[in-house]
């Protein structure tokens, strides 16, 4: 708020008017999140999808058979409707021993203000016909006999529950909007609340 000028005080009020124009919006803008937030829907498989569309790596989480858990960056080869994900690797890569030991997986995605961790059961695949299907050209330097090199090997990973959290665009805004509320208030970011972050199930 700008100081006061004597002498002025038509054009000081009309200040004060002009600098609550922005904490108008965002009191609007903030009542207009709590109602979508009230009434959001259960977040749908679709929207889980969409998201990992939106990368091309992934931390795939195994237990070994000494029961440590192990993460590794992994290049998505493609992933399905059902937020089924599809991974390349060598046949005699330890991690296809992890898992014949324990199939039971976890999957963590992060980047640009999206997080999503996805827990599921994880099996091989060497079927032809899906590696034929998969094959990325980029993969040749791993791979040099294409897709019907010997050593090719594909890792389905079957979602079985998943959490994301979205704080991009108006998302992020709203997460902005909540968090200045619960710091003023004294209370706990209601993080369950807010559209961008769901628990979904995929059972």
């Amino acid at each position: 708020i700008r100081p006061r000028q004597r002498g002025r005080p038509f054009q000081y009020l009309s200040a004060i008017r002009n600098d609550l124009q922005p904490c108008r919006f965002l009191c609007r803008r903030s009542h207009a999140v709590n109602r979508v937030s009230s009434r959001r829907p259960w977040r749908p498989v679709s929207r889980l999808t969409e998201l990992i569309g939106e990368f091309d790596s992934a931390m795939p989480v195994t237990e070994s058979v000494e029961g440590r858990l192990r993460a590794r960056p992994m290049m998505i080869a493609e992933h399905d409707a059902g937020a089924v994900l599809w991974f390349a690797t060598r046949v005699e890569d330890e991690k296809l021993e992890e898992i014949l030991h324990r199939s039971d997986v976890a999957v963590t995605l992060q980047g640009e203000g999206r997080f999503l961790s996805i827990s599921g059961n994880a099996r091989t695949e060497t079927d032809q016909v899906k590696l034929d299907e998969a094959w990325s050209a980029s993969w040749t330097i791993w791979f040099p006999e294409g897709s019907r090199d010997p050593s090719l090997c594909l890792i389905c990973v079957e979602p079985t529950c998943a959490e994301y959290w979205d704080r991009t665009g108006p998302k992020r805004l709203e997460f902005i909007l909540e968090a200045g509320k619960a710091l003023i208030r004294g209370e706990k970011l209601p993080d369950d609340d807010l559209s961008g972050h769901a628990k979904v199930s995929l059972d």
